[in-house]
């Protein structure tokens, strides 16, 4: 996330393994130049997180709008499907070294009332109607054989907390529907308890 106006960029790395159902997920979170690493688990509708102070480990039953977010976030690729399907003449879709590469850099107004439409839905920004975006481009290298995602990467303008921002993020895929298992530390499971929002 880069102020356009001049500042600091905040650069967040996420690294996750994501067993879809049931909900289980293994999530380390680091946020570059601060040296702030936090590490989180949810298995059993149980989420887990770490305090990156004093490493100790707490837990709460799984929120609900937490759950409902990855739900939705599973369920996006589907509803992408079908906005690229109707939008066909605004996607470049070119073929290179056994993958599809397939990007959206003009024409963008579908995927402004996409993101308006999915940020209202999952509270991203926590702008819900009032969220504007411009100047999108996304890009997708998509395996020719498997049809899965391989990376992605996506950028666009908005204003957050009264500021204009850039926002990038860049996502690898790896390992798809070969992950059986997430398991969990005992120190972890021992975590202290506390209430739920």
């Amino acid at each position: 996330m880069t102020p356009k106006k001049g500042g600091e960029s905040i650069n967040v790395t996420v690294t996750a393994s994501l067993i879809v159902d049931p909900l289980t997920l293994k999530m380390t979170m680091e946020t570059k130049g601060q040296n702030v690493k936090i590490n989180s688990f949810i298995k059993d509708d149980i989420m887990y997180i770490q305090n990156p102070v004093d490493n100790s480990w707490v837990k709460q039953s799984l929120p609900e709008e937490v759950s409902k977010q990855f739900k939705h976030i599973t369920n996006n690729n589907i509803d992408n499907y079908e906005l690229f399907k109707d939008n066909l003449d605004k996607i470049d879709i070119k073929e290179k070294d056994g993958n599809y590469l397939i990007s959206i850099v003009k024409d963008t107004d579908f995927l402004k009332e996409a993101m308006k439409k999915q940020n209202s839905n999952m509270g991203i920004l926590g702008q819900g109607e009032n969220f504007e975006v411009d100047n999108i481009t996304l890009e997708y290298v998509v395996d020719k054989e498997t049809y899965f995602t391989k990376s992605s990467v996506a950028s666009f303008e908005t204003k957050l907390q009264g500021q204009d921002i850039k926002l990038s993020t860049s996502s690898e895929f790896s390992n798809i529907n070969n992950i059986k298992e997430i398991t969990i530390p005992e120190e972890v499971f021992n975590a202290v308890a506390i209430p739920g929002n």
